[in-house]
């Protein structure tokens, strides 16, 4: 069953449950209420994030051993691509702020 189409489109749509395998959106989307992302990778391609929060936590998975560093990472270029962060590294327990 089709409802719409590319060149017939409907103004608004009212519903209590939506389930797709796939969706594009052309314009603007707003979301009243959590967001749940589920999957392996999630990709932002913005100039600007902000959070409101104080806090951006990491690592929440990995309650039951000291398994993966945490950290972040950045990238600059000041004549040659080069990186910057905090990581603290799982088997040493140490803490390491980098650059270059």
């Amino acid at each position: 069953m089709y409802i719409g189409n590319n060149t017939i489109r409907w103004n608004e749509i009212h519903a209590s449950n939506v389930h797709s395998v796939s969706g594009y959106f052309d314009g603007s989307v707003q979301i009243s209420g959590n967001l749940i992302v589920s999957g392996n990778v999630t990709t932002t391609n913005v100039d600007t994030v902000i959070v409101s929060d104080p806090l951006i936590y990491l690592a929440g998975n990995n309650y039951s051993s000291d398994l993966v560093d945490i950290g972040f990472a950045g990238n600059y270029n000041d004549g040659t691509n080069r990186h910057t962060g905090l990581v603290r590294h799982a088997s040493t327990d140490q803490y390491y702020l980098f650059k270059n």
